[in-house]
């Protein structure tokens, strides 16, 4: 008996062992964010062959994480704040140790080798891209160093260190760019020394800021380069609505007023005019616009941006990554889903006034070809044989800027009719203009209108 209570004993310290053996197999192989890393593979190349291990293969990601994308981002803007105030010791401390090898740098001349910046800027990040395949991550970035007078764009590799939570920083050409995102060979770990200005420090963006960011990137671009503009418009948008840049940059022009009242670069200084007296005065009726107010609508394929801004204008912004988005300019031009969906949604007085808020949106923004079209033929007929008649009509009977409230009246058949109050949105002027508008409806979201002409 006491024989059989030994051999359990034997049989169960064995068990034990072997599920700790078991264990400390499993902790030689590690997780982070789902993917397993080997420690080096074996070839199944039978029994007493050499272990042998294999290179890991490098996986260029996109970074669609925000607090990444901006910590990397107000990194890079560090650099560039280094740069232009000439602090020596925080470029040698941030530069890598092979660039400054390769270009002959030292702390005594390491400022003169970058170029010289004097104007106000910032650095905006546009594509940011991880190559997950090391420990410590490696970062391609690529941005837009903008000023007033011109902008630069800048291509740089990130080397951080998670250990030292510090980082590198490397200027590079946009061809080496292009070639690390598409495949970078590259698995070399870096081990960075922690220093006086290189620690990494975390930057927790809302999505208020984000909101902001895209506006004023936005206006910007519209200010200083129409084409980059123009390219920002979301594809089906741009051609249903300008069809060219020429179009386009007519449009920016109508509204240059507006947009540079909303960029701050636009903003004079003291050494614009002859003397304080005159500056004090202009800073005194300087009336800076910007972003009023926005809502965000998350959809399955992006996320939605909807500003508006101090004029009543709206920016529409489709994000699939961080500043990564096209833009629409309004409402109108194309049914956006939201709009779909609740019209479809609606009764026939609703989508009736919906149609003339739209009417009226696309007057406020100085579309007259689009209210032209949705005339119902005969109304143009008898009153608006040209758009250009329509035109000056519309100047002359409705504000600029018009903001309505509606008084519903009884349909005949299938014919919708509304009461409009119209008053000046600006509030420069106090009179109300009252209109009958009749709406028909027809398939899908289109709709023909007449109203009354006689004031």
């Amino acid at each position: 008996m006491e024989k059989i209570k030994k051999w359990i004993i034997i049989l169960i310290i064995l068990m034990i062992l072997l599920s700790l053996a078991f264990v400390i197999l499993l902790t030689t192989f590690s997780s982070e964010d789902g993917k397993i890393t080997w420690p080096g593979a074996i070839k199944n190349e039978g029994i007493g062959k050499e272990a042998e291990s294999v290179e890991v293969e490098s996986k260029i990601a996109q970074v669609k994480d925000y607090n990444t994308f901006y910590t990397i981002e107000n990194s890079i803007q560090k650099y560039f704040l280094y740069t232009k105030v000439g602090n020596k010791q925080a470029l040698d401390d941030l530069i890598t140790e092979e660039y400054k090898k390769k270009n002959n740098l030292s702390i005594e001349n390491i400022v003169e080798h970058f170029p010289k910046i004097e104007e106000d800027n910032e650095f905006l990040l546009k594509q940011l891209y991880l190559n997950d395949s090391k420990i410590n991550p490696t970062y391609y970035a690529y941005g837009e160093l903008q000023q007033k007078s011109k902008k630069d764009e800048y291509y740089f590799i990130i080397y951080t260190d998670q250990t030292n939570l510090c980082w590198s920083i490397e200027p590079i050409q946009k061809q080496e760019y292009e070639n690390r995102i598409k495949q970078d060979k590259s698995n070399e770990e870096k081990t960075i020394a922690k220093k006086q200005y290189n620690s990494i420090t975390q930057k927790i963006v809302t999505k208020e800021e984000i909101a902001k960011k895209y506006f004023k990137n936005y206006i910007y671009q519209a200010v200083y380069d129409k084409q980059s503009a123009y390219e920002l418009l979301e594809p089906q948008y741009q051609r249903a609505k300008y069809g060219n840049i020429t179009t386009y940059s007519k449009y920016l022009e109508e509204r240059k007023e507006e947009l540079t009242s909303m960029d701050i670069y636009s903003i004079k200084k003291i050494e614009d005019f002859k003397n304080e007296d005159e500056y004090a005065q202009y800073i005194a009726n300087l009336q800076q616009k910007g972003l009023r107010q926005y809502s965000i609508i998350e959809e399955k394929e992006y996320t939605q941006y909807i500003c508006i801004d101090d004029y009543g204008n709206y920016y529409i912004f489709r994000e699939t990554a961080p500043m990564d988005y096209k833009v629409i300019l309004d409402t109108y031009t194309i049914d956006l889903p939201e709009f779909i969906e609740k019209y479809n949604n609606s009764t026939g007085e609703e989508k009736a006034l919906m149609n003339i808020q739209k009417f009226f949106e696309a007057i406020n923004q100085g579309d007259y070809a689009y209210a032209y079209t949705k005339l119902d033929t005969n109304f143009k007929t008898n009153n608006f044989k040209t758009l250009q008649e329509f035109e000056s009509y519309v100047k002359n009977h409705f504000y600029a800027k018009n903001k309505l409230t509606a008084e519903k009246m009884d349909p005949q058949g299938e014919l919708y009719l509304y009461k409009i109050n119209i008053n000046d949105k600006t509030e420069q002027n106090q009179n109300t203009i009252t209109k009958t508008f009749v709406i028909q409806l027809k398939e899908e979201t289109d709709f023909v209108m007449s109203f009354q002409v006689s004031v």
